[in-house]
Formats: structure tokens, sequence, C-alpha cells
């Protein structure tokens, strides 16, 4: 959810003259852009100014229109990283089948080469 901030609503319980001590920076911004969760809580205060710059957008674009494309940013951040997340999963898989293979082809050669020695031992002795 977005909202634009007017310096005076609280934030988070703290008020909005506390905030803007803590954060002298946005005490010059003329527009503020809150981001909120779904409870009303919220995650990010930013400047639209630097957003439009993030962002590449011109400076006709509504600062409401800018927290939707920030908004929407976030979002697309948050799912490259959870497909990465993903990939890493399918990597780590990946790796743990091919230790199991890699696992059974050892023990596999280890009786071969058991089964060997075995015949050279049986080929070495004298038969009377």
């Amino acid at each position: 959810m977005i909202k634009i901030w007017d310096k005076k609503e609280s934030i988070n319980g703290v008020s909005a003259k506390d905030f803007l001590d803590s954060s002298p920076f946005f005490k010059t911004c003329n527009e503020i852009i809150l981001i909120c969760n779904e409870d009303g809580t919220v995650t990010n205060v930013e400047s639209a100014t630097i957003l439009r710059n993030r962002l590449k957008l011109d400076n006709l674009t509504s600062t409401l229109e800018v927290g939707k494309k920030y908004e929407q940013y976030l979002g697309d951040q948050n799912n490259k990283i959870e497909e990465q997340h993903k990939n890493e999963k399918t990597d780590i898989e990946r790796l743990q089948e091919d230790n199991k293979r890699m696992k059974v082809e050892l023990e596999n050669t280890q009786k071969s080469l058991a089964e060997m020695m075995n015949l050279i031992s049986m080929q070495g002795t004298p038969t009377t």
C-alpha cells in the first residue's frame, strides 16, 4: 500500500516531529512516499524525487504513481530473489543427486576391483 506522507501523521507510532528530528533529510523533501504492508505498518520511507531518478521516471510522474512503480520494483526484486533461491535449491539437489550417483559408481568400482584382485590371486596359486 502506498501513502503520500504529510509530515504530520505518525509513522509506526513515532510522532512526525520525532521522525523528522531523527531523519533530517526528510525535512527538506517536498514529496515523501510511505510503503506499507498489509496491516498498515510502514516498511519504507522514500523521497519521491530520489525514486524518480532511481526508477528513471520523468518529473511529470505523479507522486502516487512513483510510489506504485517503486512498489512494483520492490515486488520484482523479491521475485528475482525467490527465483535465485529456487535455482540454488535446484543446484543443491542436483549436486546431491550427483553425489549419490558417484557414490554408487565408486562402490561398484571397488567391488569390481576386489573381484579382479581375487581372480589375480587365484591365478597365481599353483594347482596340484
